[in-house]
């Protein structure tokens, strides 16, 4: 018989736990042809309001990136119209400060203390260092040529920025702000993604549709994939088993395994993704669509997209805990008009993704482990996806005989208890463990986290 932990641990473990994730996450996704700096629900894509860029008149401002910290509740956005850097205040509903920076700032990241902020510079080729905590520039470092995106390493240590005009990525020690080395990529390199643990680096190159792999003090060049269309974000997923690319021109997030760099099946999302973000927890990723003015969502347990409205022109985004205010008059213009497009069920296999169990006529994806080397298939098949101002999806409600039961092996564990925890907060949707929800009222009570502790402990009732 499966033992785990008794009530008396257990019990105390879920309310600890639902303490610490109290404060809901949101999604930040800036607007590349408004003033605007939306605030998006992360557990439904719920536009919930924006913050507003100061002396910002469409389409004369030219808002670039947006980095958020993730805990302080501050936003910085770049301005190349400017050259300058708003920061928010998210628990006031203000603008706390606005910094001067270099010639048209393209990229911002934070440091992993939130000390730091760092701005690529496309215009005088260099990368300015910001006081995140005082709002004031602090000085700045020649790179390449053009860049125009930047990544921190997790320890704090190392910048990596991107190099439109000389097809290079400039790594940069930090905070002393010396170019370590210069690593040769693709042509037209933009947006970057880097592993949490570090040690891998994908790039996507505009100018001739790859990707550059890089290992990380390997010493060995970048591997260059073939994508064709038009690669622009990239994101690791948590795990760092698969690097994700918004490919503009197939309307797709690409998976690359990173085990052997092949590219997976596409997953569809909406027109023109150009941004890509995994959620600070490593469940989610959100990518924003600049062709449809939407925003598309999915969870790496299904793979299976949902798309929301979004502000004009989405550009890049960024996650933190959700402001404790927005402005006087939080207004936000959302265009949106879906087209029909084809539904794909792909498959990513990874070694720890979990198998969610679909039901119903709801489309599915099926991450399966198959041994130690993996391999990615899909099938696919076009569909007509209903026009409206507001795509839903309908679920149909079928006996739960294990609350709680995520991944339908028959028992329930304690990540089982951890997501439904995180769904009875809002965290995330009632998608993610549709089994949580025993009467299909579309929420998740405590009556239903007790009914799944008992499963855990005595066994579900078959």
């Amino acid at each position: 018989m499966r033992r785990i932990r008794p009530l008396a641990v257990l019990v105390p473990f879920l309310f600890a736990l639902a303490g610490t994730a109290a404060a809901q996450e949101c999604v930040y996704v800036l607007s590349g042809d408004s003033d605007q700096l939306a605030v998006l629900r992360r557990a439904d894509g719920q536009t919930l309001g924006a913050f507003f860029l100061p002396d910002c008149t469409p389409p004369d401002c030219a808002p670039t990136a947006v980095a958020v910290d993730a805990t302080r509740r501050r936003a910085y956005v770049t301005r190349a119209d400017n050259d300058t850097v708003t920061v928010f205040d998210l628990a006031a509903g203000t603008v706390a400060a606005t910094v001067p920076v270099g010639d048209q700032p393209s990229g911002a990241a934070l440091s992993p203390d939130g000390t730091r902020l760092y701005v690529s510079n496309r215009g005088s080729d260099d990368l300015s260092i910001v006081d995140a905590l005082h709002p004031a520039l602090l000085g700045g470092v020649a790179v390449g040529d053009a860049p125009t995106a930047i990544a921190i390493i997790s320890d704090g240590s190392r910048a990596f920025v991107t190099n439109g005009g000389s097809d290079s990525v400039s790594i940069v020690g930090i905070p002393g702000g010396v170019v370590l080395d210069t690593i040769p990529v693709g042509d037209a390199p933009g947006a970057l993604g880097l592993s949490r643990a570090g040690g891998l680096l994908y790039v996507s190159n505009r100018g001739d549709g790859t990707v550059s792999s890089i290992v990380l003090g390997s010493g060995e060049p970048a591997v260059e994939i073939e994508l064709g269309g038009d690669p622009r974000g990239v994101a690791l997923t948590s795990n760092g088993n698969a690097a994700l690319v918004a490919n503009a021109a197939q309307n797709a997030v690409i998976p690359i395994l990173t085990s052997n760099d092949q590219p997976g099946a596409p997953i569809p999302v909406g027109a023109a993704p150009v941004a890509i973000g995994v959620t600070n927890d490593g469940l989610t990723i959100f990518v924003t669509n600049s062709g449809d003015d939407s925003v598309s969502y999915f969870e790496m347990s299904t793979l299976e997209p949902f798309t929301v409205p979004g502000p004009p022109d989405p550009i890049a985004l960024g996650f933190g805990l959700c402001p404790q205010a927005f402005p006087p008059t939080p207004t936000v213009t959302a265009t949106y008009q879906p087209s029909p497009t084809p539904t794909m069920t792909p498959t990513i296999v990874t070694d720890d993704t979990p198998t969610p169990t679909p039901t119903g006529p709801t489309p599915s994806a099926t991450a399966t482990p198959t041994g130690d080397t993996p391999t990615p298939t899909a099938t696919a098949s076009a569909t007509e996806t209903p026009t409206g101002p507001t795509p839903t999806v309908t679920p149909t409600i079928t006996p739960i005989t294990c609350v709680g039961d995520c991944d339908g092996d028959g028992m329930v564990t304690i990540a089982d208890l951890v997501r439904g925890v995180n769904i009875a907060l809002g965290n995330l949707p009632v998608s993610n463990c549709p089994d949580f929800d025993r009467d299909g009222d579309g929420m998740v009570t405590i009556a239903d986290l007790i009914a799944a502790v008992d499963g855990a402990l005595n066994g579900c009732v078959p």
